[in-house]
């Protein structure tokens, strides 16, 4: 009841596609009329009048609008006017930012020397041009804002109606809900209830406050309501309270809520509710909470804080800002129902007696609709309710297909719930939000591009000039994501979100509100109609479709558009780039991704209005001059663009660009000089510096960095080499030091001469001693410079292929943010630190951040610093004595050596949990490792050889290693044994691994056997063995292995067969066997473990059969058996797998017959026969296949025809057909696969025809046919499918009848065709 009145409520206020914009935009373009640039332009021209008058009409225009908005959804006719303001202010921003456009042009000019083309751009005819173009324009505008000016009465002359004009009609909640009616929520339930009684124990304030946030739909509410009502709950608080919040936090309103009474004032409220708090244990529910003003709930907790010790507020809320402001403990994040619960919940109201119907293939529908739900229950419940009762195949193929995505409100109550979020967003976020429609579902939004993108759309404002906008954006996002808008964020070593994603249901919310302004384009909008005032267009980047044909009919509606993204589309890139540049003359953003294009167009100066442009990943050489006319372009993305060899000579006229992403131009040979004049960059991923022997007079030097304060995130120097420009001494011109914003700078050498220079060059670079990272690659200084101990605040250092590198600054004491350290290829470097004996270092301040060490290919290095005193190649009971004074990582928790022969001695580290060792000796690991039993368990006289105890290691791996040792590590879970080449047998002691989950053992050719005591091993999750060439055999205790899920066995040749008592391993899911050419067959106890999913056999030459008993594999959903040539037969037992899904058959010879019982396979999705020379038919049984999706077969070069029970393969969708010789014909009866949207035909020299039936495959989207030398014809009526995509290669016949014109084709039809 309480959702369909929201549902009729929200129906009175739906937002219309351009809602709140108006009162962001017009403010903006007033700003705009007020600025000095467009002041001096309309003195220029004489408009300065006319300037103010449009500026004092943009301004009236507020207040109406606020007016208006508030009665647009009760009337049409305001409505109607609304929309005609919305168009009308968008000519307004286009024409003013037309002005400023002009007026960035004079100053570009004027700023420079007197050329030729400063002179064409400021002659007589061409400012007379512009003048009577530019006052045509405004005139107009003046016109229309006449005539909607004179409409705006309407706001006043139609009365407004009775009801109270808020965002959305506040909901109203209960404490009440029936157990049995909730499903999936007993852990949640639980862990809340946990928390609740636990708050007795704590010290701290007698209330605690428990925030439970989660998006709309999750079932805040309805846990809250369990864990309201639970016994123990309502035993253990004196009193409960319910009160539901909504959007309105009115104090006054809130207490008369929890006191169930109005009272006069607030003062007798608040002291009625002291009272009857005090001393008292109590709940206090407050359910679905907005409101993110911390003084406002502050006041109301003051009000609350009277209850006894253990008191507990719960709160519901879709924010996590709501979260932040009134949490005293960490919010409980509510998350989506896993697969399993989520099936039960649909059971529950789809399926009548909640029982699954017989027919699997509705089940199997269920179940990928369930998917879709993504594990909101409120989903899940809707659209569970609309199928309830519906028994039909067909309806439920039909719903899933074609209705699924289009339900309207009304029938889900889905969108309604989620719109409540969006409602109570300030304007600005609402058009943030909405944009995000143009990503494809399920994208990884990079989160940066998408800041630039709202930047370029005028989203992000800043009233204060010392404000970043790109920092005001990122803010913007994380509003966006606090208030559960984005999702699964991934964050960068600093914490920054780089990427995140957006729900489902979020996603359909935001096509929902953006409305038919904003349209992505993918394979399923084929016919689209492009409403005629759209604004905002991306075509699907994760789909193969041919756009060309919607892009041109995207012309028809190019006034209005201003965002275009075509990344990494097949289209015709040079024609759709001169299209693109002429029409939309109105663009903000343009991306280009990866669109393959060679040459660009010298027209860019077209879209003058452009502030976003990715070219990246293109071919092009050379970037048109025409870009550098783009005086409002903030963003210039070239990021992957191999080929291109220079950057335009006058970049430095892109007066506002704030972002050059060039990473990956690889032939890019230096930058443009001027490009200091850009004070406005904030982005330069690379600097490309020009070497001695660059030809380029244009070369930009040290100086070009020098004023540019502003930058930010990451920089790359690239091509540093010796005697830069003839003066290494110059790079401290750059001013590296005053780039306080800057948090990465990666320094690369381009070569490996000797030179003392480098040390000068390197010294002349010092950063900020804020920077977060450091790389400095190819470095060939004997020293480094001091600079580096002054970087206090460095959270990663990485030092590479710096060969002659010999002394480092002592970094003991000044890294101690330090997380992250590579020192690779330092093949100079003895000791990091030269300085000091280890015996006077302090243990507290030694790195005392650093969680990952690695060392690669040092050959020289033998310790950290220098020891005093001969060092065995032992432990010693002495050293050990010694050692305990010795510095230490304390955080240290992933170890990475390799290549470091002579490596003898590190600091501890015995906080390990990950480590891989390779190609060095065992000392280090020992001598740092032993001594942890005698310094933290304080034992006076250790055994030297007591086996290495690292109490958090979890992960090793040993490769080639010298004077390994057996070592105990008894909390180890992953151990990797690789390339050992004297290892004969793993010791005994691998059974003491008691909490080993992975065992990968390899490249061991000498290992014979694996020990008996690995059955013991009852944790043991993934059993890996390959290249061990000497393995004849496994322990039959393997069978021991009672958590075993994974068992590989691969190149292991002497492997003649597998322990028969492989049938108790009931937790097996995946066995995968190759290349073990002496394995002759599989024990029949592998029927038994019926816990098995996937059987994967490959490359077993001797393998001659499947074991008879197949059918015990109730739960095989994967059978690949591939380069088997003795195999003969399939078990007749495989009819019996119903719930296989994907069937393999490859490369096996002697296989003549598939069992006929094949047809039982009900489930089976997905066949392959491939390469089975042998095979001549298929078996009539295949109509059974009712589930089949795909069906391939490649080279079956004795197969002569398909079965016809093919024909009744409903659910096909797609058929592929490669190599086979003898095929002379398909199946007449074809048109029987009603589901077949793909027919690939390939390589068949003797078909000769299609059946006519393939005319009638209404599904059918795409025919492929290639290299049938003897295919002269094609169906009559095919020439009538307009929507066919039809590729035609190689056939030659058939090729030369379509160039004869004696076969009539539609030219939309046939994509591509050639003759042989």
């Amino acid at each position: 009841m309480q959702i369909s009145c929201l549902a009729v409520g929200l129906k009175k206020v739906a937002p219309t596609c351009k809602e709140g914009v108006l009162l962001d935009v017009v403010p903006s373009i007033i700003q705009k009329l007020g600025s000095e640039a467009v002041k001096e332009i309309g003195k220029f021209w004489d408009l300065k009048k006319e300037f103010e008058k449009l500026e004092k009409t943009m301004d009236a225009l507020v207040a109406v609008i606020l007016d208006a908005e508030a009665k647009r959804i009760h009337n049409h006719k305001i409505k109607h006017w609304l929309e005609r303001l919305e168009d009308a202010v968008d000519d307004v921003d286009n024409l003013v930012d037309e002005f400023q456009t002009e007026a960035l042009g004079r100053q570009v000019m004027t700023g420079n020397e007197i050329t030729k083309k400063v002179r064409v751009f400021f002659s007589s005819s061409n400012q007379i041009a512009f003048h009577v173009k530019m006052s045509r324009k405004l005139e107009k505008i003046k016109e229309t804002l006449k005539d909607i000016k004179e409409d705006s009465s309407l706001s006043s002359s139609i009365p407004l109606p009775q009801e109270t004009y808020t965002e959305y009609v506040n909901r109203e909640t209960h404490s009440f809900v029936r157990d049995e009616q909730v499903i999936g929520r007993d852990d949640d339930k639980m862990n809340i209830i946990e928390l609740l009684l636990s708050f007795d124990s704590q010290d701290n304030n007698n209330v605690s406050v428990l925030p439970l946030v989660g998006i709309g739909g999750l079932g805040k509410t309805t846990l809250a309501q369990l864990v309201f009502n639970d016994e123990m709950v309502v035993k253990h608080f004196e009193l409960r309270m319910w009160v539901c919040i909504s959007n309105e936090f009115d104090l006054k309103i809130i207490l008369e809520k929890i006191l169930k009474s109005q009272g006069p004032s607030l003062d007798d409220l608040q002291s009625s509710l002291r009272k009857k708090l005090n001393g008292k244990k109590y709940l206090l529910v407050l359910d679905d909470v907005w409101n993110e003003d911390r003084e406002k709930w502050l006041k109301l907790k003051t009000l609350l804080m009277d209850g006894s010790q253990g008191s507990t507020i719960l709160i519901t809320t879709r924010s996590e800002v709501v979260a932040r402001v009134t949490q005293t403990v960490c919010p409980y994040y509510l998350q989506g129902l896993d697969k399993n619960k989520s099936w039960s919940l649909f059971k529950r109201v789809a399926f009548e007696r909640e029982q699954e119907p017989c027919n699997s293939n509705i089940v199997r529908i269920g179940e990928e609709i369930v998917e879709n739900c993504k594990g909101v229950p409120l989903a899940i419940r809707a659209i569970g309710s609309i199928l309830y009762g519906n028994n039909l195949e067909s309806d439920w193929v039909s719903f899933k297909i074609n209705k699924l995505a289009k339900l309207p409100q009304h029938q889900t109550d889905l969108l309604p719930t989620l719109q409540l979020s969006y409602d109570c967003l300030p304007s600005h976020l609402k058009q943030s939000f909405s944009y995000c429609r143009l990503f494809p579902k399920d994208h990884n939004i990079d989160v940066q591009k998408l800041i630039k993108l709202w930047m370029a759309q005028g989203f992000v404002k800043s009233s204060n000039q010392n404000e970043c906008l790109e920092d005001i954006g990122y803010g913007c996002f994380i509003d966006l994501h606090w208030r559960s808008f984005f999702q699964e964020v991934r964050k960068d070593d600093w914490g920054i979100v780089k990427y995140c994603k957006m729900h489902d249901l979020m996603h359909d919310l935001a096509i929902s509100v953006a409305g038919k302004q904003s349209v992505m384009v993918d394979k399923n909008t084929e016919n689209v109609n492009f409403c005629k005032k759209i604004c905002h267009v991306s075509f699907d980047f994760q789909s193969d479709w041919m756009p060309s044909k919607l892009l041109m009919s995207l012309f028809d509606r190019k006034e209005r558009v201003r965002t275009l993204l075509l990344a990494r589309q097949v289209i015709d890139s040079q024609r759709s780039c001169d299209a693109i540049l002429s029409n939309f003359e109105c663009l903000r953003a343009l991306d280009l991704e990866a669109l393959y294009i060679k040459t660009l167009p010298n027209s860019f100066d077209k879209i003058k209005h452009l502030r976003y442009l990715d070219l990246s990943y293109n071919k092009m050489k050379l970037l048109p001059s025409s870009i550098t006319r783009l005086y409002n372009l903030q963003t210039l993305i070239l990021v992957g663009c191999s080929e291109l060899l220079s950057l335009p000579r006058h970049l430095k006229y892109l007066i506002n660009l704030r972002h050059l992403l060039i990473d990956g131009c690889c032939k890019l040979t230096h930058m443009p000089r001027g490009l200091g004049q850009l004070t406005s960059i904030s982005t330069l991923d690379v600097f490309v510096m020009a070497d001695k022997n660059s030809k380029s007079t244009d070369a930009a030097g040290w100086a070009e960095l020098s004023q540019l304060y502003n930058l930010r995130g990451k920089l790359v120097i690239s091509n540093l080499a010796h005697n830069l420009h003839g003066d290494a001494a110059n790079s401290e011109v750059a001013n590296l030091k005053e780039k306080v914003h800057l948090q990465s700078l990666h320094l690369q050498w381009t070569d490996d001469v000797n030179d003392h220079d480098d040390e000068m060059l390197l010294g002349g670079l010092q950063p900020y001693s804020d920077l977060k990272a450091l790389q400095v690659d190819g470095y060939m200084g004997v020293k480094f410079a001091t600079w580096l101990s002054l970087l206090t605040n460095l959270v990663s250092l990485k030092l590479q292929f710096c060969r002659n590198l010999q002394e480092l600054p002592s970094l003991d004491q000044s890294m101690s943010h330090l997380k992250e350290l590579e020192l690779v290829s330092l093949t100079s470097l003895e000791y990091v630190n030269l300085e000091r004996d280890y015996s006077m270092a302090s243990r507290k301040l030694f790195f005392p951040r650093l969680e990952r060490l690695t060392i690669n290919d040092c050959p020289n290095l033998k310790g950290w610093w220098k020891r005093n005193g001969p060092t065995g190649l032992t432990p010693t009971t002495s050293m050990i004595h010694q050692n305990q004074n010795e510095p230490f990582f304390p955080c240290l928790s992933h170890l990475n050596i390799s290549g470091c022969p002579n490596l003898i001695f590190l600091p501890l580290f015995p906080n390990i949990e990950s480590s891989k060792l390779c190609k060095i000796g065992f000392i280090p690991f020992q001598q740092t490792a032993v001594p942890m039993k005698s310094i933290f368990s304080s034992c006076s006289s250790p055994n030297p050889f007591t086996p290495i105890r690292l109490p958090r290691l979890q992960y090793l791996e040993l490769e080639d290693l010298e004077d390994i040792e057996h070592t105990l590590l008894s909390v180890l879970s992953f151990l990797n044994i690789e390339n050992y080449c004297k290892l004969d047998n793993l010791p005994q002691e691998i059974a003491n691994l008691s909490s080993l989950k992975f065992l990968y053992v390899g490249d061991c050719p000498n290992l014979t056997s694996l020990p008996k005591g690995i059955g013991n091993l009852s944790e043991l999750n993934s059993l890996y063995i390959w290249r061990c060439s000497n393995l004849s055999s496994l322990p039959q205790e393997i069978a021991n292995l009672s958590s075993l899920k994974e068992l590989r066995i691969e190149r292991c040749t002497k492997l003649e067969s597998l322990p028969e008592g492989m049938h108790s391993l009931n937790s097996l899911f995946k066995l995968d066997i190759s290349e073990c050419p002496c394995l002759e067959s599989l024990p029949e106890g592998i029927s038994n473990v019926s816990s098995l999913i996937t059987l994967s056999i490959k490359a077993c030459c001797k393998l001659v059969s499947l074991p008879e008993g197949m059918h015990g594999l109730t739960s095989l959903k994967d059978l690949d058996i591939k380069e088997c040539p003795s195999l003969e037969a399939l078990s007749e037992g495989i009819a019996n797998l119903s719930s296989l899904r994907s069937l393999t058959l490859e490369s096996c010879d002697k296989l003549a017959l598939l069992p006929q019982g094949i047809g039982n396979l009900s489930s089976l999705k997905s066949l392959a026969l491939e390469r089975c020379d042998n095979l001549a038919t298929l078996p009539q049984g295949l109509h059974g296949l009712t589930s089949l999706d795909q069906l391939n077969i490649r080279e079956c070069h004795n197969l002569e025809s398909l079965s016809e029970g093919i024909v009744n393969l409903s659910s096909l969708t797609y058929l592929s057909i490669e190599k086979c010789h003898k095929l002379a014909a398909l199946p007449q009866g074809l048109h029987g696969l009603t589901s077949l949207t793909h027919l690939y035909i390939e390589e068949c020299p003797n078909l000769h025809s299609l059946p006519e039936g393939i005319c009638n495959l209404s599904s059918l989207v795409h025919l492929s046919l290639e290299r049938c030398d003897k295919l002269a014809t094609l169906p009559q009526e095919l020439h009538r499918r307009t929507s066919l995509k039809l590729h035609i290669a190689k056939c030659p016949l058939l090729s030369q009848r379509i160039n004869d014109d004696r076969i009539r084709l539609c030219s939309t039809c046939v994509q591509a065709y050639a003759s042989s």
